[in-house]
Order: C-alpha cells, then sequence, then structure tokens
C-alpha cells in the first residue's frame, strides 16, 4: 500500500531536490503554503501528496517546462488540502462524532488487504514514510469524515431519472453509433531490399492473387507463404474497424463486398493481399445497450455539479489566504 508521506521537516528555507538524472528543481520546503480559517496548511503538507507524480513529471520534462506541470500539480493539490479542510470543519460544526470503532475497522482492513494481517510489515512501511501510528491513524479518520460527508452532501442527493438517460441517448445518437467493421483476412509479403528481388516478389504477388482469384483458398495460402503475425491462423484478423487499419489497406478495402479480394497493396515496406469475408455496417446502438453507461455518465456529472455547488458555499463562508501560491524557484 501508498502510506501519505509526512510533511517534511527541514530547518533550510530552500533545498535543491534531485529529481531525476540531470534534473535539478530548486524548491521551497518550509513555510506555509494557505491557510484556511487561521489554520495552516504547510508547502510540505502540499509536496507530499505530490511526489510521486513529480517523480514522474522529472523523467519527462525539464526546465520551465518540468516547472510549469509542477506548479499545476501542486496548485491542483493545495486545493484538495483547502477543500479537506473545508469539509472536517464542517464536520465539526454540525457535531459530528466518529465511533472509534469504525476507525479501527479500516485499519484492520487495510492490514489485512495490503500487509496480509501482519501489523509489523505495516509499522515498516508506516518508518519508511517517517509516520508515526497515531498520525496514520488520525489521517484514516480524516478519509473516513470526508468520505462520508461526501456521501451525504454529495451522492445521496444525486437523482437521474430514466427520462433523464432517455433524454441524453435522443440528443446524442451520434455518440451512440457502432462504427462498421469487415471480417478480414490477410497476407503479409515483407519487401526486400534489392529491386530485382523486389520485382520478383511483385510478380508472385500478382501470381497468386490470380490464383487465389480463380478459387484458390485463401486461409491456406496465408499459412504457407504469409510473413503476418496470424499467418497460422490463415492470415485471420477477425472482425476490425476499417479505422484502424493504415490508409493504404483502409481505401482497398472501402469499395470491396463480403468474399471479395483486394488488388495486391503495396506499402513501404509491405506488400499485402486482403479478402474481405464479411461486412458489418454502421448502426446506433440499441438503448438497452448502452442505458446503464449513460446513467453512470450522467450520474458522475450530476455527482461533480453538486460537489462544486458545496465546496463554493463551504469557501463563500471561510476565510482562505493562499500564501505560497509558488514554492518552485523560478
Amino acid at each position: 500500500m501508498s502510506l501519505r508521506s509526512c510533511c517534511l521537516a527541514v530547518s533550510m528555507a530552500v533545498l535543491a531536490v534531485t529529481a531525476a538524472p540531470g534534473a535539478m528543481e530548486r524548491v521551497l520546503l518550509d513555510g506555509v503554503a494557505a491557510k484556511v480559517n487561521g489554520e495552516a496548511i504547510t508547502i510540505g503538507d502540499v509536496l507530499a501528496r505530490i511526489q510521486g507524480v513529480r517523480r514522474r513529471l522529472a523523467m519527462r520534462y525539464r526546465g520551465d517546462e518540468l516547472r510549469e506541470k509542477s506548479l499545476d500539480v501542486y496548485r491542483k493539490a493545495m486545493d484538495a488540502l483547502i477543500e479537506r479542510k473545508l469539509v472536517l470543519e464542517e464536520y465539526v460544526a454540525q457535531e459530528g462524532q466518529l465511533p472509534e470503532w469504525a476507525v479501527d475497522n479500516r485499519i484492520n482492513e487495510i492490514i489485512h488487504e495490503d500487509f496480509d494481517d501482519d501489523r509489523a510489515a505495516l509499522m515498516e512501511a508506516l518508518a519508511e514514510d517517517h509516520l508515526t501510528y497515531e498520525e496514520w491513524r488520525n489521517d484514516i479518520r480524516e478519509q473516513i469524515i470526508v468520505a462520508s460527508m461526501r456521501q451525504e452532501h454529495v451522492y445521496r442527493r444525486v437523482n437521474v431519472s430514466a427520462r433523464d438517460v432517455q433524454q441524453r441517448y435522443r440528443s446524442n445518437l451520434d455518440e451512440y453509433r457502432v462504427a462498421g467493421s469487415v471480417r478480414l483476412r490477410m497476407i503479409v509479403l515483407k519487401k526486400p531490399t534489392t529491386g530485382k528481388a523486389l520485382n520478383a516478389l511483385r510478380e508472385k504477388a500478382a501470381a497468386l492473387h490470380e490464383e487465389l482469384l480463380a478459387g484458390g483458398d485463401f486461409g491456406a495460402a496465408a499459412r504457407a507463404v504469409s510473413e503476418g503475425y496470424n499467418a497460422e491462423d490463415g492470415g485471420d484478423w477477425g472482425w476490425v474497424d476499417p479505422r484502424d487499419l493504415r490508409p493504404e489497406l483502409r481505401d482497398a478495402l472501402q469499395p470491396l463486398d463480403a468474399g471479395q479480394m483486394a488488388a495486391p497493396v503495396e506499402t513501404d515496406e509491405e506488400i499485402y493481399l486482403l479478402q474481405v469475408e464479411g461486412r458489418r455496417d454502421e448502426k446506433l446502438a440499441d438503448f438497452a445497450d448502452v442505458q446503464d453507461e449513460i446513467e453512470k455518465e450522467l450520474r458522475a456529472e450530476q455527482a461533480e455539479r453538486l460537489y462544486r455547488a458545496w465546496m463554493d458555499a463551504l469557501r463563500a463562508s471561510a476565510y482562505i489566504t493562499i500564501v505560497t501560491p509558488n514554492p518552485f524557484d523560478e
């Protein structure tokens, strides 16, 4: 399990941190990132939440781009911590009381699921993250509180009717169309590097094409000569969406009906022989097939709106100060 890292405790204000080989970031580690009704969120609190993301960013970006990406995740993490504090304060204002057995049950679940019931392994993981058991337990308590408050203020209020689902379907029919597909067999011949051999291969492909048009077994020919990865399956690609194929192949398949074969198609590296065994036209997905998917989409959208409205109300009644909007050295 990935445990929450504790706040970074350092005595100096600025420290050079090696994020990846060849990449150095100067980051302000101590100090206050923001205040919520006078209660501080430290820069270390925020950095602890994004340290894994920052390591991944440092593997892809450098310089100004790295600072820009890091600043974006820093601000999002700070906003998340601000909202967490607002929710916890709201819980206290409502005189919420979380029983200790609920925390114990969650901790026992974590020890069972992530540490194979080995409490000593948990303690080792906490030590690696420089967390005391009580700090971690309090974090678990806060997670439960935030989840319960979100359930009460958001998810219980989500209400998506069957009419809403049907209306979304009818208003967005183009989004629920199933693309047409072809049942495809393919013979792949790798092109040689020399001109003389290439001419011979072209002649071979043309002769094979004539043989197959005369009634030859495409599957047997594919097993015998194809250099494609599915040669052993008789060149059978199954049902494919032509849009997923390279343009030369897609264009060659476009006019073919079921049972027809294309003339040899040459690309920079291969010569292809294609046979269409069947076609499925594009169609509108049945409502019953997408109903659950649409309902999930609508519920997620409504939950996000309810959550944002809830957060806006909490922010409006709180005193929030952003103290350190950018801890990354310019």
